[in-house]
């Protein structure tokens, strides 16, 4: 009976040590690039404040996981591929960079309590679609509304749907075809959104 015992403890350790040794490694990604510096110019004469309001997703995506778009009815979730943060602050932040870079009178926030003043404009964007076809393209639809705070100025919209191709078959490939469309979005953003003085 007790060769028996011994002989089950010994066979639960192997197994044990069998499961922590194939344990799986999760991977992690970003979209966000480092925001730019002030100028020297900028710091001596500040810019106008933009504040980007919580970005809206699409439920589908909306999670930690990367989601892989296998065909038109499929998609798949990839448990140890994950964004850094949640999807919706990591295009949060790539906005934010692209869009500081794109507007260089303005200086954008993702959040109003970085602020200690009201913001000369507000933004809303809703992201309609966010598809990731490895080895293929990622595809980003948005729609996007800029309200600027002052009452003699109307509000800007815009619609964009950005498709880049990717150009390897692993997910960085893809990530990086993701951070592409973000920042051709936010360059379409800049180009749509002219506010003019109005006295």
């Amino acid at each position: 009976m007790r060769v028996l015992f011994t002989v089950c403890v010994i066979t639960l350790a192997v197994l044990l040590g069998g499961c922590a040794s194939t344990k799986t490694q999760n991977h992690y990604y970003t979209l966000a690039v480092p925001a730019p510096e002030p100028s020297i110019e900028n710091i001596r004469n500040p810019r106008l404040v933009m504040v980007l309001q919580p970005v809206k997703l699409p439920v589908q995506v909306d999670r930690s996981q990367m989601v892989l778009k296998l065909d038109e009815h499929r998609v798949q979730v990839l448990e140890t591929h994950r964004w850094s943060q949640p999807l919706k602050y990591e295009i949060s932040q790539a906005l934010v960079s692209q869009l500081t870079l794109a507007l260089p009178e303005y200086q954008v926030y993702a959040s109003a309590r970085q602020l200690k003043t009201q913001p000369d404009a507000v933004m809303m964007l809703e992201i309609l679609q966010f598809d990731s076809a490895q080895g293929v393209a990622a595809t980003v639809e948005v729609r996007w509304t800029i309200q600027p705070q002052n009452e003699k100025q109307v509000s800007f919209n815009g619609y964009s749907k950005i498709e880049v191709p990717v150009t390897g078959d692993g997910l960085a490939a893809l990530v990086e075809a993701h951070a592409a469309a973000i920042s051709e979005i936010s360059r379409q953003v800049a180009a749509g959104f002219q506010p003019k003085d109005q006295d």
